[in-house]
């Protein structure tokens, strides 16, 4: 097995991080499902080039944009989680 080298391509993330804050901002669930299910294909493939810790982050950006969908209590502070999450994957791959 290779190691991880956390390089995921640059337009992939973008889409990813669109899809992610369209999810936290959906005022439903199921308006949420379409980009859950890009955010969840884009992330198995940026996975396999991911470390445990950049992961991690990735995962957690991605299930606090899923918290703070719909209309929920405290959405802005789930909205903050994940952008805090989002932050440190980006900090921790190299766009190629």
């Amino acid at each position: 097995m290779t190691e991880p080298t956390n390089e995921v391509n640059a337009a992939d993330f973008d889409r990813l991080a669109r899809a992610l804050d369209a999810v936290a901002m959906a005022s439903t669930k199921k308006m949420a499902e379409p980009d859950l299910l890009l955010i969840n294909s884009l992330a198995a493939g940026m996975k396999r080039n991911l470390d445990g810790y950049v992961a991690e982050q990735l995962e957690a950006a991605i299930n606090q944009a899923k918290e703070a969908s719909g209309k929920i209590k405290d959405k802005q502070r789930y909205y903050d989680h994940f952008r805090t999450y989002l932050y440190k994957f980006e900090n921790g791959i190299t766009l190629v």
